[in-house]
Formats: C-alpha cells, structure tokens, sequence
C-alpha cells in the first residue's frame, strides 16, 4: 500500500505509491499460513482445525464463532514472496479521469539481511505507454511487525502488520502528500493498493500479483 531496492522509473519519471516526488498520477513458490479459518456455526460442527476461534451467544442463543487473532509472524511473508511474480497495474488519476496500466514482472530475492524486490515491465496504456520501468524495494521482517519495507536506498518507507486472514494497512507521509495503502495476501495471489493525496495529487494505484 508489498524487500525492494531502486526508486520507480518511468524512465525519466519517478513516482508511485512509495516513490519520490512527481505532480500528479503521471509524473519462489511460497506459502500464506492461514492463521485463522473462516467463522462458522458450531451446529454445523467444530470449526476447521487450522482456526484459533472463540465463541460469544448472542441474545438469540444462538452462538457465533469469532476468529481470535494470531501474531503476525503466522503469516509466512518471507517464504511467500520469495521468487517470480507477474504483476498487472493500473493507475487512476482522480484528477484528470486518466487511466494508465503497467504490466511486468518482479522477483523477491533474499538479500544479507531480508529480500530484495525488483519490479520490472512496461507501460501499456496512458501517456507512458511503451516507456519501460523499474523499481527495487527492500523488504525487512523485524519483531513485532510483518514486514518493513525500505526504499532501495535504505530509506524507511512504510512498516506492515498484517490481521489473521492476511490482510494490512499502511502509511507513509512524504511533506504535503500522504500515501495510504492496504494489502491483502491470498494462497497465490497478492495485492496492494495505494492512495495518494497532496496538493497537486490525487491518485489510486492498485497492483495485482499472480505466480
């Protein structure tokens, strides 16, 4: 809102969600660890043996199941980014009704002290189409938080902890504009969504990755 190294380039460009500065929209095989099952009715039987659940009654008798939290180390995020991922993008700039998509790849590599995601591709619609990018992340996995990613220069970019199912938020001040993102990680796919707001900005990027 993913391990990562070099500011986005759209060629001459830099931007995006985790990117420095530009006036507008334009300027492995690894595994999720589900640390909770889906809720369900105990008179259809015990829940999954892979949730951690609590049930309340509620005032018709009738009683729910609650998926109790888990830490946020369950989810496995090294051993489930790890490797080659093809990425789809898109990127809707709010102020001008413009859309532009990106398609590419990245690949997360262990690195001396985590991984290292690179992305690459192209620009296929809006203004850039056909320029070529690339961008590196890197991705630290420090207690008490799922992840840390940084800039490709070291610099801090955002912290993310993710819930039970697999899903967190993020944010990242950058002087007038703010950054708010939201990932959600699934047995084989991932996303991640950035919304970007500042005085001349107004954005929504959402990236899909898919092995």
């Amino acid at each position: 809102m993913t391990h990562a190294t070099r500011p986005f380039r759209h060629d001459r460009v830099r931007d995006a969600a985790g990117g420095p500065k530009s006036g507008g929209a334009a300027s492995g095989a690894g595994r999720l660890a589900a640390g909770a099952g889906t809720p369900r009715n105990p008179s259809a039987g015990s829940p999954p043996a892979t949730a951690t659940a609590s049930a309340t009654t509620t005032e018709t008798g009738q009683a729910e199941w609650a998926a109790t939290p888990v830490p946020p180390r369950t989810v496995d995020l090294p051993d489930f980014l790890s490797g080659l991922w093809h990425l789809s993008r898109m990127v809707e700039d709010h102020r001008t009704g413009q859309r532009m998509t990106f398609e590419g790849e990245v690949v997360f590599a262990p690195d001396a002290a985590g991984l290292e995601q690179r992305e690459t591709g192209c620009w296929t619609a809006g203004p850039m189409a056909g320029l070529r990018a690339e961008r590196r992340y890197l991705w630290r996995f420090p207690p008490g938080a799922s992840a840390r990613v940084l800039f490709d220069d070291g610099r801090f970019f955002h912290d993310l902890t993710l819930d039970a199912v697999g899903r967190g938020r993020a944010q990242h001040p950058c002087g007038a504009d703010a950054y708010a993102g939201s990932y959600a990680f699934s047995a084989a796919t991932w996303r991640a969504v950035w919304r970007v707001e500042g005085p001349r900005k107004a954005y929504t990027m959402t990236t899909d990755h898919r092995r």
